[in-house]
């Protein structure tokens, strides 16, 4: 009896242990976080925890009995009779994902692990534990959009775009503007690294060659592009990896070459401005004392042939002051009545040394040529580029030949330049020719076709806006292999009066009695003029500065026909000096003098003055002349 109570007694504590440890699991299985429940054979549910309800939002007796593919989505339907049969068929256990659909119809994505429940050795059903894994495919997918939109933006991006290793440079990966860019493929680039693409003679020992910064770069097909690399560090496929965005600025490196070389030359150019000045005045006095002393003595004077030698040096002297201002593009504007086939005469020696003697010259002018209304010293800078041009189209040799021609055009261009009467100067070489391309982009500023440091690219777009100002037009014949011609069409002038506006090569001017005041600070030059026009019968005035002249002005208030001023002058200007004249002596008339090349240099002392002003060097001749025009002048 007693051992029965001891059997009882133990039985009762084991069932309240029991009791204990079943009342344990059902408070971790329903509290658990993760879906738990049981279905029979036939995939009814017999069992689930609060999680079901939570998660589906399904209460607990909607959900007992239910056939658990029936919370499947029709898209996923068969691969979850799949995973609910035929793998608990073939397996005790198993691991898969699957998605349902919760009571409002949204998907949810769950992670399931389950087992195949056993009763006397026999399969009773199946225990499932899924964790709810939308957040996580959420998440995931939003991983590979992005990582599709940055694989598509990366191909796609119109800049050149690789991925190197950190360490190697090895290339990673390239897109397609890369491979375009650079002419290799992309199994090409995998095989190379950064390094590759530096010209051999600048890959220097220890510098990294794929670092951020400038760099020069080959293409495949030899070409040197000046490139500019921008890089990020990042990981790819699992190591550091450099992600370079590339960009090409070889044309702006050229731009700001380019632009440099146009400020050397506007530097030139002052400077030509600024000798142009003091040479000029020297070849006043040399022109003009050679001409007094000529005027002196008889043509048999043994003297008289060595100074007209030393009268025409300074004048050719003069021209090329002249010629060099106009490369320099500092001669101003003044438009003559011209003959072309005069100028190209003057021109013949210079051109002959600047194409060369490898080259041959050969001038072609026409016998009864029209004039035209030009500044002679812009055809003449119009016709050297020209002339250089071709020079540089024939490094072997060959020849340049210029000629002039007159034509009529009966219909207008397809320029827009109007039908009528034309002079043409052309210029043809024998080199290489053009091709369309390049024909199409001639005239356009800073392009060219040299080599870098060999050229700016200005000359002919300087040769279009010159003939354009003209009211001409620029015509260009070649083909390649076959030498290129360059014809200047300059309006010609019909009739007789024209002509008569020719300037003579020495114009008479007439004397007179008046008295006239010269104002010039260099001492030869005031001498010369002075002497000059007293020869011409005038009463001359010197003075050394505008000081100086004011003074005389105040002090003895002589009585001033003419005030021959040079523009700069010490102390005081000589607009200034004129303009305090006029005021003492109202009835005064004042002729200008400058030896400066344009305004750039003295401001705006020149402006209104162009008919007021007589241009260093000049001859006795035309002193007088303009002095008497001067004089003459009613206003």
């Amino acid at each position: 009896m007693e051992s029965l109570r001891r059997r009882l007694g133990e039985l009762e504590r084991a069932n309240a242990l029991l009791e204990a440890r079943s009342e344990r699991y059902r408070d971790l299985i329903e509290n658990a976080k993760d879906m738990i429940w049981t279905v029979d054979l036939d995939g009814s549910v017999t069992f689930l925890n609060s999680a079901c309800e939570t998660i589906t939002g399904y209460t607990r007796q909607e959900l007992i009995g239910k056939d658990l593919a029936d919370l499947v989505g029709v898209q996923d339907l068969e691969a979850a009779r799949e995973a609910l049969t035929r793998r608990w068929e073939t397996e005790k256990s198993t691991h898969f994902e699957i998605r349902i659909l919760a009571r409002d119809g949204s998907p949810i994505e769950l992670e399931i692990n389950s087992a195949i429940l056993e009763r006397n050795g026999e399969p009773a059903g199946f225990l499932a534990i899924a964790r709810d894994i939308t957040d996580r495919k959420q998440a995931q997918a939003a991983m590979r959009r992005s990582a599709q939109e940055f694989e598509y933006l990366f191909a796609n991006h119109p800049q050149p775009m690789w991925v190197m290793d950190a360490g190697t440079l090895q290339f990673l990966e390239v897109n397609y503007a890369a491979r375009t860019k650079y002419g290799y493929s992309r199994e090409e680039f995998l095989a190379m690294s950064a390094t590759d693409l530096r010209p051999r003679d600048e890959v220097t020992p220890g510098r990294q060659s794929g670092n951020a910064g400038s760099w020069r770069h080959c293409t495949k097909d030899g070409r040197i592009m000046n490139v500019e690399v921008l890089w990020h560090a990042v990981v790819f496929a699992g190591r550091n990896a450099v992600l370079a965005v590339i960009q090409d600025i070889t044309e702006r490196r050229l731009l700001e070459e380019q632009l440099q070389q146009s400020h050397k030359l506007e530097a030139v150019g002052r400077l030509a401005g600024g000798v142009a000045h003091d040479f000029n005045n020297l070849l006043t006095v040399i022109t003009g004392y050679s001409q007094l002393l000529l005027n002196r003595i008889k043509v048999e004077h043994p003297m008289h042939a060595g100074l007209d030698q030393i009268r025409q040096s300074a004048d050719k002297a003069a021209i090329l002051t002249r010629q060099l201002l106009a490369f320099s593009r500092r001669q101003p504007m003044q438009p003559a009545v011209i003959d072309l086939n005069a100028v190209v005469t003057d021109m013949g020696k210079m051109l002959r040394r600047l194409i060369g003697e490898h080259i041959e010259l050969v001038t072609r002018l026409c016998p009864e040529l029209g004039l035209v209304r030009a500044d002679p010293s812009q055809i003449e800078e119009a016709i050297m580029n020209l002339a250089l041009n071709a020079r540089d189209a024939m490094p072997q040799g060959g020849t340049v030949t210029v000629e002039t021609a007159q034509m009529d055009f009966t219909v207008q261009g397809a320029g827009g330049h109007p039908a009528g009467p034309y002079v043409l100067v052309s210029v043809t070489d024998t080199g290489e020719g053009i091709d369309n391309e390049t024909r199409s982009h001639l005239f356009e500023p800073f392009f060219t076709t040299k080599r870098q440091r060999e050229g700016g690219g200005l000359g002919l777009s300087a040769v279009y806006g010159i003939v354009e100002q003209h009211g001409g037009f620029v015509r260009v014949s070649s083909e390649r292999g076959d030498g290129s011609r360059f014809d200047i069409c300059l309006p010609r002038l019909l009739h007789d009066a024209d002509r008569a506006d020719v300037a003579a090569t020495e114009p008479v001017g007439a004397g007179g009695s008046e008295t006239i005041l010269i104002v010039e600070d260099e001492a030869g030059v005031l001498k010369l003029i002075a002497e000059t026009l007293r020869a011409f019968g005038y009463t001359v005035l010197e003075s050394r500065d505008g000081a100086e002249a004011l003074e005389l002005a105040k002090r003895e208030r002589p009585h001033v026909d003419l005030l021959l001023t040079d523009i700069v002058i010490p102390k005081i200007t000589g607009r200034r000096l004129a303009d305090a004249w006029k005021i003492l002596h109202p009835d005064v008339k004042v002729l200008y003098m400058s030896g400066y090349a344009d305004n750039t240099q003295v401001g705006e002392l020149y402006s209104g003055l162009e008919d007021r002003l007589l241009r260093k060097p000049f001859s006795g001749a035309t002193l007088a002349q303009k002095v008497r025009e001067a004089l003459d002048d009613s206003e």
